[in-house]
């Protein structure tokens, strides 16, 4: 037996095929094993579970969407009236100029 051409530690080269030790092959057999079982695969119900959460996400978001919306609507509107209030204002006080003037 000899080490694959680059080296190796696990992996052995016999006759141009390569080995690798029992004890090496059974980690990495576990850790694959493992690794698609953690992984799995998504049941249904995995699966409405995932769509329920998304359903409430977007629920959620349209509730804050909706009230930055309203809070907009008002803010505008009070400047509207605020800005409405100012131009009264400035009537009032050029026609008190004006009568001023006249006098």
């Amino acid at each position: 037996m000899q080490t694959p051409p680059g080296g190796g530690g696990i992996i052995f080269w016999l006759n141009g095929v390569y080995f690798m030790k029992v004890s090496s092959f059974r980690k990495v057999l576990v850790g694959m094993v493992a690794s698609v079982v953690l992984a799995g695969c998504a049941t249904t119900a995995d699966l409405e579970k995932v769509r329920v959460e998304a359903n409430q996400a977007a629920s959620a978001a349209n509730q804050a969407a909706n009230a930055a919306q309203r809070t907009a609507d008002e803010a505008r509107a009070m400047a509207s009236a605020s800005r409405a209030c100012c131009e009264e204002t400035k009537a009032s006080i050029n026609n008190m100029f004006k009568k001023s003037m006249r006098k």
